[in-house]
């Protein structure tokens, strides 16, 4: 050692100085960095996970509000066009049909349609379907009738707004087939007419009515056609039953006057 010189000694420390400052970095301070990158990876990969769970979040809470709000505009129009028929209780959804088909909704139309003074009705007779004589075969989400058509006499306005008319018809209308012939003021307007309605309730909950067997069916039967009776002697189309819920072409109500609601 007394023959090294001062710089050889600093210049030995130096390297010494160096060596544990390497072997410091590389066995604790190397390890430390690349534990603080992977703690931050992962930082950034929850943060990312979180913005995204967020952004689904906000989604699906707007999502929410527009069901929401899809399903209250979807209750006003179901009070205002459907009627009231609810297939959780098979039997009186039966009941509801029925009456809708037999006494509400074919003089309703012919109402609505009697009521439009600003064309001259040509033709106007309209027919519903015979109503289900099982309580069970009343169970459908949808039911679309094709009551029959309309033909009308006017000018082309008055033609025009006689057929947008019907989007104020308190059941859902459907006009089908317009066509015009000859001139105005004297023009000639002939289309068909589709009602839809939608039934509410939950029909895989609803209780199915046993079948009746014997006499009873032969009951069933009766009951039917009293109520065909009736409905025939307060001005129905056709013979025995329930068959037609419409009017004739006269205008006359078919069904019971007291089962209609006002049109327009």
């Amino acid at each position: 050692m007394s023959k090294l010189t001062r710089p050889q000694i600093f210049i030995i420390g130096g390297v010494t100085a160096l060596v544990f400052g390497l072997g410091g970095y590389f066995g604790l301070i190397d390890p430390a960095l690349k534990q603080l990158d992977t703690e931050r990876t992962r930082r950034d990969t929850r943060r990312t996970k979180a913005d995204e769970r967020s952004t689904a979040e906000r989604k699906k809470k707007d999502a929410n509000k527009q069901v929401a709000q899809a399903k209250a505009d979807w209750n006003v129009y179901e009070r205002r066009y459907m009627p009231d028929i609810d297939v959780s209780n098979t039997y009186s959804a039966w009941q509801d049909l029925i009456n809708e088909q037999v006494r509400v909704l074919g003089p309703k139309m012919q109402k609505f349609l009697d009521s439009d003074k600003s064309v001259t009705k040509l033709q106007g007779s309209f027919a519903l379907p015979a109503a289900p004589s099982d309580p069970n075969a009343s169970l459908n989400e949808l039911y679309v009738f094709t009551p029959g058509g309309v033909q009308v006499q006017g000018t082309f306005k008055n033609v025009l707004s006689h057929v947008e008319r019907w989007n104020r018809f308190d059941r859902l209308v459907l006009v089908t087939g317009l066509t015009l012939s000859g001139n105005s003021p004297n023009l000639v307007g002939q289309y068909n007419l589709q009602v839809f309605e939608y039934t509410h309730g939950d029909r895989t909950k609803a209780i199915a009515i046993p079948q009746a067997s014997g006499g009873g069916a032969g009951g069933g039967g009766g009951m039917m056609g009293g109520s065909g009776s009736m409905m025939g002697g307060a001005g129905m189309r056709g013979g025995g039953g329930p068959q037609m819920g419409g009017m004739t072409g006269a205008g006359a109500p078919a069904g019971g006057g007291s089962g209609v609601k006002g049109g327009d």
